[in-house]
């Protein structure tokens, strides 16, 4: 049976598998795993928080607004959606100001259909200490070989 779990942005029901739960206060930022600490965010939301706060902390804090508004017209929505981009700004700064900065970078790339489902295949035969790889930390130890390699 699918388990659903509520966007704290949106307040809408998602499956589980399908939403990720975002730290208010990150942990390379001192931030736990208490269940205080954490809220579930379905994909789009996350993405948007992330995307937002690299806006805010490039001093584009308008085009962060910009995209608020048109990701969430209702205030009351908005509302929490600024609420978490803040904390995560604020405690992102907190952890530079400390010498506790992010060690590792997400990077988002977009793959078309096709491409995605041959490397999917690819990557299922794929293991690593006996588990299985997963696509991104197949593609990260692509790109880190390739940038090692080229210098």
């Amino acid at each position: 049976m699918t388990e659903f779990v509520t966007c704290y942005i949106e307040g809408k029901a998602y499956p589980r598998a399908t939403c990720h739960q975002h730290h208010k206060n990150p942990r390379h930022a001192g931030g736990s795993d208490s269940p205080d600490n954490l809220v579930w965010l379905c994909a789009n939301a996350h993405q948007l928080v992330h995307r937002a706060a690299q806006m805010i902390k490039a001093k584009k804090s308008g085009h962060a607004n910009d995209l608020a508004m048109s990701a969430y017209p209702l205030p009351s929505i908005r509302q929490r959606f600024l609420e978490i981009v803040s904390a995560e700004v604020l405690s992102s700064e907190v952890a530079e100001d400390a010498g506790k900065g992010r060690a590792f970078i997400v990077v988002e790339v977009p793959i078309p259909k096709e491409d995605y489902v041959r490397l999917k295949l690819k990557v299922s035969d794929q293991r690593a200490g006996g588990k299985k790889v997963s696509i991104s930390d197949y593609v990260a130890r692509l790109v880190l070989a390739h940038l090692r390699k080229s210098g």
